[in-house]
């Protein structure tokens, strides 16, 4: 007989019948817990120390996208608690994980949508313009361009004519001063070299008045004489929008209130195996 065979024991005719298994090696006891975060269950085997997980019943999980900071705000302040969420705002998206330390936490997110005057804008930043573009973009958002008459004024009457040649200057304001001299007409214009652009960043975030906030974005605009474009640059571009994100975190720190806690930054839940020596601290 090898070691490790199982032996049945015989049975005696007029017996009741029984058979008997002997194993030289002891079944492990297995325990199954649910687990921490309601899905499925976790068993822990003594033999080995392994971590196993079993599939429990299907049941459905929730997974929440919210793109508005107070909605997103108003469900943890319901379904959440401040020690245990952690909340992280990234560039784009804020991030919350009601309990961390679960399985299987239910991750919540919120986006950060662009104003649209501002993604406007944005997209146009240092590419060249034509005289058509620049005013159409400043005629379609004309309120929050600093004199914006003055500009769309300035776009209207430059033209140039087959015979047509512009001479440029600049001035003791550093503005652009374009002359064009034809066989028709003499034109003088006066272009700004920079204008403020006052707009929201991000759509839907408020101060502790609940007014919506505006920043003042300076813009550059410098002229491509010989192609007759425009190109338009915001120096300051990211230190405004750093302000911008600030600006979320405190909003949504003032919605919550205490105990919870905003931060800066981007979250991901990394798993790993926990042994029973560990005694299950992380």
């Amino acid at each position: 007989m090898e070691s490790g065979d199982v032996v049945v024991n015989p049975i005696a005719i007029g017996e009741t019948k029984q058979v008997i298994a002997e194993s030289p090696e002891a079944i492990p006891e297995i325990n199954a817990l649910e687990s921490p975060d309601g899905y499925g269950h976790v068993v822990a085997v003594r033999d080995g120390y392994t971590l196993e997980t079993l599939d429990g019943r299907d049941e459905g999980r929730r997974i929440h996208e919210f793109d508005d900071i107070k909605t997103f705000a108003a469900y943890l302040k319901r379904h959440a608690t401040g020690e245990q969420t952690e909340i992280l705002l990234g560039e784009n998206l804020v991030r919350a994980a009601m309990d961390p330390k679960a399985t299987r936490p239910e991750i919540i997110n919120c986006s950060l949508n662009p104003h649209p005057t501002f993604a406007a804008w944005a997209e146009v930043f240092g590419q060249a313009l034509s005289q058509r573009a620049f005013h159409a973009l400043v005629r379609g958002f004309r309120s929050a361009v600093q004199d914006s008459e003055g500009i769309l004024q300035a776009l209207r009457v430059m033209s140039v004519g087959k015979k047509g040649e512009i001479q440029s200057e600049i001035d003791e304001t550093g503005a652009t001063r374009l002359n064009l001299v034809s066989e028709r007409i003499t034109m003088v214009a006066t272009v700004p070299p920079e204008f403020v652009l006052l707009t929201p960043v991000y759509r839907g975030v408020t101060d502790a008045e609940d007014v919506e906030i505006d920043y003042a974005i300076e813009i550059l605009v410098t002229i491509d004489v010989e192609h007759f474009a425009f190109t338009i640059e915001a120096p300051a571009l990211e230190l405004i929008k750093a302000q911008a994100r600030k600006d979320v975190a405190e909003m949504l720190a003032r919605e919550l209130g205490e105990p919870f806690i905003v931060g800066l930054g981007t979250l991901e839940i990394d798993r790993r195996k926990v042994h029973e020596t560990e005694g299950g601290s992380d």
